[in-house]
């Protein structure tokens, strides 16, 4: 089974804005836990991972991760003329060369992307390539020829479905941290090739890509987020309890018992 991972690489400050850091991309987490789900089938299928992200040159140092976390092969769809796409230039130009160059029986993606949140490319996707789309998805619970069967929902109520393939999936969970990769597989992903893709590699109207093909325009953008500096109060029992009432009393004004 041949498993399309559609991923997003944004910036840290979204993901981990409280910790220092040197990385300046981190993987979206709604994206990273879609990848941890497709390795974990590994257990159960015969499947081959292939990672999918469309972004600019600074993203490919990061990418190699990919590799040792359980890829089996890692694309990256870099051009000038895919700068600045919506989300429907992005699943027109992600839908192109999935029809003409990839093999595939699913499509996973995470919900929506922490630097958007609008969760439309995974829908856009299915609506390009005609097949299937179910959001919301939990767990895959078995894999048959032609079919899945898969548990997906919201937060009111779950329910269990048969989904002929091939299909894309998106699940609504995450995960901000990636488990640990051993320093053999990190040495393992240094080796492999990250494939780079141009829009001259495969068929595609550039005047549906970029700013050109987008239907949104960004007229500004503000990062409203502040960062706040830590402060470590020390004590036990009743000294500890009282550092900290005294501490939220001076800051907030008031104090949960």
């Amino acid at each position: 089974m041949n498993i399309v991972i559609c991923i997003k690489f944004v910036h840290t400050d979204l993901v981990n804005g409280n910790q220092e850091t040197e990385d300046h991309f981190v993987l979206n987490p709604y994206d990273l836990y879609a990848l941890e789900c497709a390795v974990s089938w590994k257990h159960q299928i015969d499947c081959n991972i292939i990672c999918l992200t469309m972004g600019p040159k600074g993203i490919q140092s990061y990418m190699q991760k990919l590799y040792g976390m359980g890829a089996d092969r890692v694309i990256c769809l870099c051009d000038s003329v895919f700068a600045g796409s919506d989300t429907v230039a992005t699943s027109y130009i992600l839908s192109s060369f999935i029809r003409e160059c990839l093999d595939y029986d699913l499509i996973l993606c995470g919900d929506m992307a922490v630097d958007g949140e609008t969760g439309q490319v995974p829908a856009g996707l299915a609506a390009r390539l005609n097949i299937r789309y179910i959001s919301g998805v939990k767990a895959v619970r078995e894999f048959r020829e032609d079919s899945i069967i898969l548990e997906a929902g919201t937060n009111e109520f779950d329910t269990e479905l048969s989904v002929a393939i091939p299909a894309v999936l998106s699940v609504n969970e995450f995960t901000m941290k990636a488990k640990s990769i051993s320093l053999l597989a990190l040495k393992k992903a240094q080796q492999k090739e990250i494939e780079i893709i141009t829009s001259g590699n495969f068929n595609i109207d550039v005047s549906k890509c970029g700013l050109r093909g987008s239907k949104t325009k960004v007229l500004e953008v503000e990062n409203n987020f502040v960062k706040k500096d830590s402060l470590r109060l020390y004590g036990e029992g009743k000294k500890a309890a009282e550092l900290i009432k005294r501490f939220v009393m001076k800051n907030h004004g008031e104090v949960c018992q």
